[in-house]
């Protein structure tokens, strides 16, 4: 299981490390703010994406139009 391309012994070292900077009592907190910072940009990545995406839709729109039907050519109208 790879994670932002580390594997669980990294991953582990560096959770050992936040534990001895910030403690015990403190890691908590830190981890919830990392959580809500990662569902923040998150979301304004879906944002980004759903106004783009909207975006590329709506100026592909009037090129859609469709042309009024033509008139065969071998009739014509009568007087």
């Amino acid at each position: 299981m790879d994670l932002f391309g580390m594997g669980p012994g990294e991953i582990l070292i560096i959770l050992v490390v936040a534990l001895l900077v910030f403690g015990p009592e403190r890691i908590v907190d830190v981890g919830r703010s990392l959580g809500r910072f990662s569902r923040r940009v998150s979301q304004a990545g879906r944002d980004f994406t759903r106004a783009l995406e909207e975006e590329v839709d709506s100026s592909k729109a009037p090129q859609q139009v469709q042309k009024p039907a033509e008139k065969p050519q071998g009739q014509q109208q009568s007087r």
